[in-house]
């Protein structure tokens, strides 16, 4: 019945009692189902389906009561019993028939079914068969039933569930309503990892459910409906919580630009071009998309009605507000804005503060009109393009106007204005600009943050920059007009000369002891310019200056040394073969937002902090960089002074001081977290176990079981948060760590594919240890299964234990120091590819992993140094790139010498039907013997083979055996499947039981099982191998 409820399900928050009291009233439900219903953030109720109901009430001028639920059956009795009123949002359901009317339609709905990403080339919905589907039954429409019937249909108790279920693999596929399935992963940046596969279907309407009492309302309710329609409001509620059907990826997208200077423009043929359309057109054909450009006025950027129709946007800087309805991606570029005065008033406005309350030109709806508007500046006048901005200044409408730093070069050469205005220094605000794309677009944006960093540090950029944003043109046609004067002044100053070169011989003499006079000043420079340079040679800091044209006049060798300095001219991009970044990213500095940049423009800085990376490959250095522009009058020549300081090694120990308490105080967080979950978790399993003790019912019995087994996964989790907060609850027993370790062999090979050797060297009298046994073999799966993954599933994984007595030297793996006394190493060694260094240095971090989207928590490494440090050991981490990692595990040692002696625990009461005849086809000789033993136990006669051609064999000398127990991967050229299928057309009717060491084994498309094939995970415990057999021979017997 819950699950009834969920494929309808709604949400809003309640009004004050005292405005209910005022107003006739409306009640609805709520009960615990995102997005439908949910928590705000101030733990109110809300969601969808609430909000659309107060915006119903709001129409009808009624007051909402919202009515909360545990369960949905009491949900929906109520309803129809007309204790609550309406449900805003759901499906005409028929359980809602009989007492309820339905509105007009607020939203539509579509079942679909979604795969792994990675699956989706090759998945066939017509052919697949023996898959494991999560499918929320009231909610599949009949198209999907022949489907769900060739497979197997599992029950997922929420969307959440069903989502975590198939990124693990306990699902091939998962069968849900679309808007259920993209809130959740769009909110979590899932969507490019779990896509649709084939055709929806059963497209289905949501509308109001109003109980017959109210059936006076009916009509006011859908005339309510179609106001929030055309006002847009139920639009922007759908969007909200994503409730609108995405569509697909065209093979086409369309992309819309900007019309603005240097960004994008149309020529007279009609292309397209602009930094912006070239830009997304480099990135478009480096992931392989097909695009075409359509223009758009600057105001139809903010505008969501323009956005209609368009795939991606190129090129916006303010990604607020399209969250809603539109994704984007990470920064293209770093914009700074400037304020733009008259040259003639250059002197007067000296800085943005004397321009403060000043009348201001912005371009209506663009970047600039928003920070205005946040600057709450008094006097604004807006323009609907820059060129008119830039007329609107010099017509004096304006004192000042603000625009990018990029757009005022540009348009200075463009509009002919060199000489007639002045940018006041420094910028007044940054910001990035993004590329936006649609909703249901996730794959492409995916790709898209995968190539912009590397795309951003390329020559192609660099050149397109260059193109469109690099220096101006000299000769302008201003400047050509002074030329021409200039030649004629030229002229007369020739005649001049003739004049004055019949006067020279008269001043022969003069010059003679002038000259000589120069000379000895000649050489009093040159003695203070080496001195100068002996100074320069001997800092310790990087100097360099740029001449006024940006070239590299003067570099001491500490500037050589920091930047790669390789010549002594040449712009700062061309000149260093290093990138500058922020200090605690990777992502370049470009554009104005880049540091020889600024200076160049006369920005004057003072010790910022930068990360420097080597364009070599080498190391990356924090430097702090200090600037001084120096006045024309004082320097002709030298524009800007810099000084560079490496302070790497100051950085490196503050972000280590910083990490520390970071973790200190994550640990508190999460610790405090874990135990409040706790709790609550105790008092569901209390509570379940209760009922389980006074039921007799099996159904109900196995909804108990179901709930109790939620509470352990959900125990499972909290206890590695606490592990990783110092704070679990820990049974330390005395164990031999060789013993573990041999045990460990026996479910290691579902997480080791055959593809990886397993070696242990385990040396005698090993000395014993107190530890709690399932915490250290939950730390021993997280090492192999990161083991496993470095090694991409092929190579060589070796466990090995030692005694060890460690001194004072001895350090772990964040440089704690260990103390003295006896240990007993734990190592987990792989031939992966090894830990970089900045991983390195953030392994043990909560949340931090280096896999993709839903592939690892994160919490993993955390967890198992948290067990270790509350046993009163630690963790060395020893890795070489390319060639592999160890991982050692320090734990101290007992005194005692006794080991516990675990006892066998008696086997339950078994049940079989005596005298069947079993073939069993196994390739594992321990399982095989093991197999043999247990089965005859029950009294089954088994014949047991070492592979499928043998099985085959067995079972052409003797024939008609009553059920077939094989492996699915054997040696031979009969795996599992192909010995079935070459079984089954000699006996039809035998059932049989498939066993499999990976979950992917038994999902492989086209593998020829069944539907009533039974397919069980090794290790199976004897209970759960009986009982299906038992299951398989009463099938066979119907």
């Amino acid at each position: 019945m819950l699950l009834v409820c969920l494929s309808l399900v709604f949400l809003s928050p309640p009004l004050p009692a005292s405005a209910q009291s005022e107003r006739p009233t409306l009640t609805t439900p709520w009960m615990l189902a995102p997005p439908f219903w949910s928590y705000g953030p101030d733990g109110e109720k809300t969601g969808f389906m609430i909000e659309l109901a107060q915006l119903i009430a709001d129409q009808l001028d009624h007051a909402l009561i919202v009515q909360s639920f545990d369960k949905a059956e009491d949900m929906i009795a109520a309803q129809n019993a007309g204790q609550t009123d309406l449900i805003a949002g759901l499906l005409a359901r028929e359980v809602f028939q009989e007492n309820n009317l339905f509105s007009n339609p607020v939203a539509r709905t579509r079942v679909r079914l979604f795969v792994r990403k990675e699956d989706l080339a090759s998945f066939d919905m017509s052919t697949a068969r023996g898959l494991a589907v999560g499918a929320m039954e009231p909610a599949f429409p009949p198209e999907f039933r022949p489907f769900l019937d060739r497979n197997i249909q599992l029950d997922p108790t929420s969307t959440g569930q069903a989502v975590i279920g198939l990124l693990s693999g306990e699902f091939d596929a998962i069968l849900y309503p679309e808007e259920a399935v993209f809130d959740l992963t769009i909110r979590s940046k899932l969507d490019h990892l779990i896509l649709p596969a084939g055709e929806a279907f059963g497209e289905q309407e949501r509308a109001v459910v109003l109980h017959r009492s109210r059936a006076d309302l009916l009509d006011p309710i859908n005339a309510a409906i179609a106001r929030l329609e055309d006002s847009g409001a139920l639009k922007t509620l759908r969007e909200k919580y994503r409730m609108n059907l995405y569509k697909p990826a065209p093979e086409v997208l369309t992309v819309g630009f900007p019309l603005t200077p240097g960004y994008g423009a149309i020529a007279p043929d009609g292309t397209p071009s602009g930094f912006a359309v070239e830009l997304v057109a480099d990135l478009a054909d480096r992931i392989g998309l097909t695009v075409t450009f359509v223009p758009m006025a600057l105001p139809e950027l903010t505008d969501e009605k323009a956005w209609e129709g368009k795939d991606m946007i190129a090129f916006t800087s303010q990604p607020d507000k399209l969250r809603q309805s539109m994704d984007v991606t990470v920064p293209v570029e770093g914009v700074l804005l400037s304020l733009v005065v008259r040259a003639s008033d250059r002197h007067r406005f000296q800085s943005p503060a004397d321009l403060t309350g000043r009348p201001l030109g912005v371009v209506r709806n663009a970047a600039t009109d928003d920070w205005a508007r946040a600057q709450q500046w008094p006097d604004l006048v807006r323009y609907g393009s820059p060129q008119d901005m830039f007329s609107g200044l010099l017509r004096q409408e304006v004192d000042a106007i603000v625009m990018p730093k990029s757009t005022i070069l540009r348009l200075t050469d463009a509009m002919d204005l060199a000489g007639e205005i002045h940018v006041v220094e420094p910028h007044v605000h940054e910001y990035q600009r993004s590329i936006a794309l649609r909703r249901g677009l996730g794959e492409i944006r995916e790709q898209l943050n995968d190539e912009i960093p590397l795309y951003l540090v390329s020559q192609e950029h660099a050149a397109l920059q260059q193109k469109y944003f690099g220096a101006p043109v000299f000769w302008t046609q201003a400047r050509l007009r002074v030329a021409y004067a200039a030649l004629a002044g030229l002229f007369a100053l020739f005649v001049g000369l003739l004049l004055a070169f019949l006067l020279s011989e008269r001043a022969r003499r003069k010059a003679t002891t002038a000259h000589a006079e120069a000379d000895r000043q000649r050489s009093a420079t040159l003695g203070l310019s080496s001195r100068l340079q002996a100074v320069m040679d001997a800092a310790s800091s990087g100097i360099l200056a740029l001449d006024r044209k940006g070239q590299i006049a003067i570099a001491n060798p500490q500037a050589h040394e920091l930047l790669g300095l390789t010549g002594a001219s040449g712009t700062p991009r061309e000149a260093f073969g290093a990138v500058f970044c922020k200090p605690d990213s990777t992502e370049p500095l470009i554009g104005d937002d880049a540091p020889f940049r600024r200076a160049m423009g006369g920005a004057r800085l003072e010790g910022q902090l930068f990360q420097l990376c080597a364009g070599d490959g080498g190391e990356p250095r924090s430097v702090r960089l200090s600037t001084s522009p120096l006045p024309a009058e004082l320097s002709p020549d030298i524009g800007t002074v810099i000084i560079l300081d490496d302070v790497s090694e100051q950085e490196r120990h503050r972000k280590e001081a910083e990490r520390a308490g970071r973790l200190s105080a994550v640990g508190q967080l999460t610790g405090g977290i874990a135990h409040d979950f706790n709790n609550l978790l105790a008092v569901i399993m209390g509570n379940l176990e209760l009922l389980q003790d006074d039921e007799d019912d099996p159904q109900r019995r196995r909804f108990i079981d179901a709930g109790l087994a939620a509470t352990k996964r959900g125990a499972d989790l909290t206890h590695s948060l606490l592990a990783f907060s110092l704070q679990a609850r820990l049974d330390p027993e005395e164990l031999d760590l060789n013993a573990v370790v041999l045990e460990a062999r026996n479910w290691m090979s579902r997480a080791l594919p055959e593809s990886v050797s397993l070696e242990t060297s385990l040396p005698a009298g090993l000395w014993p240890v107190s530890l709690d046994r399932t915490s250290l073999e939950s730390a021993l799966l997280n090492l192999i299964l990161n083991a496993r993954d470095a090694m991409g599933g092929q190579g060589s994984l070796t466990i090995e234990t030692a005694n060890l007595r460690v001194d004072e030297a001895h350090a772990d793996a964040r440089n704690q120091e260990l103390a003295v006394g006896r240990y007993v190493m734990l190592a987990v060694s792989d031939t992966g590819t090894g830990i970089a260094q900045g991983t390195l240095e953030r392994l043990f971090e909560p949340f931090f992993t280096t896999k993709g989207p839903g592939a690892g928590s994160g919490l993993g490494l955390s967890m198992v140094l948290g067990f270790v440090k509350q046993s009163g050991g630690t963790v060395h981490v020893y890795t070489e790139l390319g060639v592999g990692t160890t991982f050692k595990l320090y734990f101290p040692t007992c005194d005692s010498g006794t080991m516990p002696v675990a006892e066998d625990s008696p086997l339950s009461a078994s049940i079989a039907p005596v005298g069947k005849r079993i073939l069993l086809a196994e390739d594992e000789q321990s399982v095989r013997e093991l197999l043999v033993t247990m089965l005859s136990g029950a009294g089954f006669h088994v014949s047991a083979a070492p592979s499928g051609d043998a099985a085959l064999a067995l079972f052409h000398a003797e024939p008609r055996f009553d059920l077939l127990i094989t492996d699915i991967v054997m040696p031979g050229d009969l795996q599992g499947p192909s010995l079935a299928k070459a079984i089954r057309p000699l006996q039809p009717d035998l059932p049989m039981i498939f066993l499999s060491g990976y979950a992917s084994e038994s999902t492989v498309h086209g593998n020829g099982l069944r539907p009533e094939d039974i397919r069980l995970m090794k290790p199976v415990p004897k209970q759960v191998l009986l009982a299906a057999i038992l299951r398989a021979l009463s099938g066979a017997q119907d």
